[in-house]
Protein backbone atom coordinates (compact mmCIF):
# COMPACT_ATOMS: atom_id res chain seq x y z
CA UNK A 1 0.00 0.00 0.00
CA UNK A 2 1.10 3.34 -0.49
CA UNK A 3 1.14 5.98 1.92
CA UNK A 4 -1.56 7.77 0.99
CA UNK A 5 -4.01 4.97 0.75
CA UNK A 6 -2.71 4.44 4.23
CA UNK A 7 -3.64 8.18 5.66
CA UNK A 8 -7.02 8.58 3.43
CA UNK A 9 -8.40 4.40 3.49
CA UNK A 10 -11.20 4.18 0.73
CA UNK A 11 -14.20 5.69 1.43
CA UNK A 12 -17.08 2.38 0.83
CA UNK A 13 -20.00 3.67 -1.45
CA UNK A 14 -22.81 1.86 0.39
CA UNK A 15 -23.80 3.33 2.94
CA UNK A 16 -25.80 0.38 5.64
CA UNK A 17 -29.27 2.03 6.92
CA UNK A 18 -27.82 1.16 10.23
CA UNK A 19 -25.22 3.59 9.78
CA UNK A 20 -27.88 6.38 7.87
CA UNK A 21 -30.46 5.82 11.59
CA UNK A 22 -27.44 6.57 13.26
CA UNK A 23 -26.42 9.72 11.94
CA UNK A 24 -29.91 11.09 11.97
CA UNK A 25 -29.99 9.85 15.08
CA UNK A 26 -26.68 11.95 16.51
CA UNK A 27 -28.57 14.80 14.42
CA UNK A 28 -31.43 14.78 16.79
CA UNK A 29 -29.60 13.83 20.20
CA UNK A 30 -27.08 17.37 18.96
CA UNK A 31 -30.26 19.16 18.23
CA UNK A 32 -32.13 18.65 21.27
CA UNK A 33 -28.85 19.48 23.77
CA UNK A 34 -28.81 23.04 21.56
CA UNK A 35 -32.30 23.50 22.45
CA UNK A 36 -31.96 22.64 26.02
CA UNK A 37 -28.65 24.96 26.21
CA UNK A 38 -30.73 27.71 24.57
CA UNK A 39 -33.60 27.40 26.91
CA UNK A 40 -31.29 26.97 30.00
CA UNK A 41 -29.31 30.40 28.73
CA UNK A 42 -32.90 31.78 28.01
CA UNK A 43 -33.73 31.33 31.58
CA UNK A 44 -30.53 32.11 33.28
CA UNK A 45 -30.76 35.73 31.16
CA UNK A 46 -34.43 36.07 32.07
CA UNK A 47 -33.55 35.55 36.34
CA UNK A 48 -30.56 38.20 35.12
CA UNK A 49 -32.69 40.34 34.30
CA UNK A 50 -35.25 40.01 37.02
CA UNK A 51 -32.21 40.13 39.71
CA UNK A 52 -31.19 43.52 38.47
CA UNK A 53 -34.74 44.75 38.12
CA UNK A 54 -34.97 44.35 42.09
CA UNK A 55 -31.66 45.52 42.62
CA UNK A 56 -32.64 48.87 41.37
CA UNK A 57 -36.38 48.41 43.00
CA UNK A 58 -34.15 47.93 46.11
CA UNK A 59 -31.82 51.03 45.31
CA UNK A 60 -34.45 53.24 45.31
CA UNK A 61 -35.93 52.13 48.17
CA UNK A 62 -32.87 52.33 49.80
CA UNK A 63 -32.25 56.18 49.01
CA UNK A 64 -35.57 56.92 49.73
CA UNK A 65 -35.29 55.63 53.48
CA UNK A 66 -31.84 57.31 53.73
CA UNK A 67 -33.69 60.45 52.69
CA UNK A 68 -36.31 60.32 54.85
CA UNK A 69 -33.74 59.77 57.93
CA UNK A 70 -32.10 62.89 56.41
CA UNK A 71 -35.40 64.85 56.67
CA UNK A 72 -36.31 63.24 59.94
CA UNK A 73 -32.87 63.75 61.25
CA UNK A 74 -33.70 67.98 60.10
CA UNK A 75 -37.25 67.88 61.67
CA UNK A 76 -35.75 66.76 64.75
CA UNK A 77 -32.81 69.06 65.08
CA UNK A 78 -35.46 72.21 64.06
CA UNK A 79 -37.76 71.10 66.72
CA UNK A 80 -34.79 71.07 69.68
CA UNK A 81 -34.11 74.26 68.27
CA UNK A 82 -37.76 75.47 68.19
CA UNK A 83 -38.05 73.97 71.78
CA UNK A 84 -35.15 76.47 72.70
CA UNK A 85 -36.72 79.83 71.79
CA UNK A 86 -40.25 78.49 72.86
CA UNK A 87 -38.33 78.21 76.43
CA UNK A 88 -36.64 81.50 76.25
CA UNK A 89 -40.37 82.87 75.06
CA UNK A 90 -41.94 81.76 77.76
CA UNK A 91 -39.67 82.57 80.38
CA UNK A 92 -40.13 86.12 78.75
CA UNK A 93 -43.87 86.30 79.52
CA UNK A 94 -43.54 84.90 82.51
CA UNK A 95 -41.49 87.52 84.05
CA UNK A 96 -43.80 89.86 82.01
CA UNK A 97 -47.01 88.03 83.68
CA UNK A 98 -44.89 88.31 87.18
CA UNK A 99 -44.12 92.23 86.77
CA UNK A 100 -47.64 92.81 85.88
CA UNK A 101 -49.17 90.72 88.91
CA UNK A 102 -46.80 93.17 91.13
CA UNK A 103 -47.21 96.33 90.15
CA UNK A 104 -49.99 98.34 91.92
CA UNK A 105 -53.39 98.33 90.35
CA UNK A 106 -55.39 101.42 90.08
CA UNK A 107 -58.80 101.24 91.54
Amino acid sequence: MSDVQERFPRIRKDISLGNILTIIGMIAAGFAAWMDVRTTQTKILTQQSDFERRMVVLEAAELSQRTNRLQQATLFTELRSDIRYLREDIAFLREGFERIEQSPRPH
